[in-house]
Order: C-alpha cells, then sequence, then structure tokens
C-alpha cells in the first residue's frame, strides 16, 4: 500500500504525458524522474522506513543505506530482488530488515520500501508484552482467590466435617475454633 503511494504519483504523470502526446520527451521523462527520486529522497515510513531504487544490473540509483552495507549484504540484497516474492528479508550493517518491492518497467528498476524489523513489529510485540502481563495478573489473580476461599469456605467445612465425625463418634470434648 505504502509502495502503491509511492509510485502512483509517478504513473499519473506519465499518463499526463501521454494523453498530451509527450511520452517520448526525454526533457519531460528526465524531469519527472528526477522530481520523484527526490521526492523518494526524503519519503518515511515509520522511522527507519526508506525508499530504494536499483537498477536491472544492481546499480543503486536511491538506497539510503547503501554506505552502511556491506558487499555480502549487497548480493544478498540484489538476490532478494531477483526472486518471485516481493517482500523479503535482508540485513544492513547487522540490522534486520524487511523490505517489499516491485519492478518498475519506465524505470527499468525495482523500486521498493525496507524498514527495520523491530519497528515494524514494535506494536506487535507490546501488544503480546500486554498480554502476557494481563495474563500473569489473571494468573495471580486466581491464585490468589483460591487461597481466600479455602481459608473463608473449605477450611471451616473442614473443621465442621472433623466435628461431625467426633460428635458421631461419641466425642463430645471436642470444641469449633
Amino acid at each position: 500500500e505504502k509502495l502503491n503511494s509511492v509510485i502512483q504519483p509517478i504513473d499519473h504523470r506519465y499518463e499526463t504525458l501521454q494523453r498530451i502526446g509527450l511520452e517520448d520527451s526525454a526533457s519531460h521523462l528526465q524531469e519527472i524522474r528526477k522530481e520523484a527520486l527526490k521526492a523518494m529522497a526524503v519519503f518515511r515510513y515509520k522511522d527507519t522506513g526508506s525508499v530504494f531504487v536499483i537498477s536491472r544490473d544492481g546499480e543503486p540509483t536511491l538506497f539510503k543505506d547503501s554506505a552502511n552495507i556491506s558487499d555480502s549484504e549487497y548480493k544478498t540484497f540484489l538476490y532478494s530482488l531477483k526472486g518471485k516474492d516481493s517482500i523479503f528479508p535482508f540485513s544492513v550493517g547487522g540490522h534486520d530488515q524487511l523490505g517489499v518491492f516491485r519492478f518498475y518497467k519506465p524505470w527499468d528498476s525495482y523500486i521498493g520500501i525496507y524498514v527495520d524489523v523491530h519497528e515494524l513489529y514494535s506494536y506487535k510485540n507490546l501488544f503480546v508484552k500486554i498480554v502476557l502481563l494481563l495474563l500473569a495478573a489473571v494468573l495471580l489473580g486466581a491464585f490468589l482467590f483460591s487461597g481466600f476461599l479455602q481459608r473463608l469456605l473449605v477450611n471451616p467445612l473442614i473443621r465442621l466435617s472433623q466435628f461431625a465425625n467426633q460428635v458421631s463418634k461419641g466425642d463430645f470434648d471436642m470444641h469449633l475454633e
């Protein structure tokens, strides 16, 4: 969804060029690409998410973390772009990332968005922590409640039963406490 919202304005500008018959104007096509790349460079998804544009042959046109990524990480990243899946995990400088991309034919490039996995799943992790704390609180409450019931109801009933047994055996000296 976010990736499509990044690409949609570019497609709209290309469609406008086509409607007015300037789809083969190199200067207009170059201007659209230049302005789109400028807008993509400042786009952020959450705090760590960025847009990348990488040509089919692997040259990064726009890749914020290109200085932080090792050669082996970049090769793995490029290999992921060649796959069939449009969502892929990779690593930049030891930080796990999750990327989504699509091949953009007008630029003969891959355009995608990537974000730090920890940030992406932060709400899910917070939810899990809250649920676990709530579960622990409920279990503690149930344990305390069962102890309270045992003291208030079960123990007096046991003592009453023992008293009744003693009385039925003829022992009348026992006292209820």
